[in-house]
């Protein structure tokens, strides 16, 4: 949302793009149907973007190799290393989602071939985790996103109340939230070089948020 209100090109786009659905009545009143937020091309790049440059988790869930060892992308990995992926760096990947990839630009989405956009959707979802452990609660999350975009208000003067100070403790939070997984995969990296055993490491809960009831 920071990207949005501080970025009056996308701000404008998206009101202007949500303005005339409803001026076209293809938006349901009192609140506008899933299906109907679905339709608006930008929205749905603003809300793959937002997913891509800020995702709920710095990481996946972390795994711990065999015994003997493991392969994992060309690079073998010693016996009883934990280990993880961070989501942070796959979604700033330039190969997948072109040039400057910290730049939150959801132009990106619109106006790319079909299977490219499968493959910066299929990444992109890692932000929801991946396998067995991937979130129960995706398919609510993106129809929350869907529906609070649209009847979400931005006023403009609230606009300006954000500051470099609003950054600051988003990315705080971020930080806080998504360290332990950097620091598992750290640890287990450079532990095992020691000939020693990785040190233990209660991994604790994560509050990211109170969730937003669907609307």
């Amino acid at each position: 949302m920071l990207h949005i209100m501080t970025n009056p090109y996308i701000y404008n786009k998206l009101r202007a793009e949500i303005d005339g659905a409803i001026i076209a009545g293809k938006i349901s009143s009192p609140v506008v149907r899933d299906a109907e937020a679905r339709a608006l091309p930008y929205l749905q790049a603003v809300i793959m973007e937002s997913l891509r440059i800020c995702p709920p988790a710095g990481g996946l869930l972390s795994k711990v190799t065999p015994p003997e060892g493991d392969t994992v992308c060309g690079v073998f990995v010693p016996g009883g290393v934990e280990f993880t992926g961070i989501t942070w760096a796959a979604l700033r990947n330039e190969n997948i989602f072109g040039q400057q990839p910290d730049l939150f630009r959801p132009e990106r989405w619109l106006d790319v071939p079909e299977e490219k956009f499968k493959e910066m959707a299929r990444v992109t979802d890692l932000a929801f985790g991946h396998g067995m452990y991937k979130c129960l609660g995706r398919t609510v999350a993106l129809m929350e996103l869907n529906k609070i975009s649209v009847e979400v208000s931005f006023d403009i003067n609230f606009l300006h109340c954000f500051s470099q100070v609003s950054w600051l403790l988003l990315f705080v939070f971020y930080f806080l939230s998504s360290v332990r997984y950097e620091r598992s995969m750290l640890l287990s990296l450079m532990w095992p070089r020691h000939g020693t055993a990785l040190p233990p490491f209660r991994m604790g809960s994560r509050r990211s948020g109170a969730p937003v009831d669907a609307i």
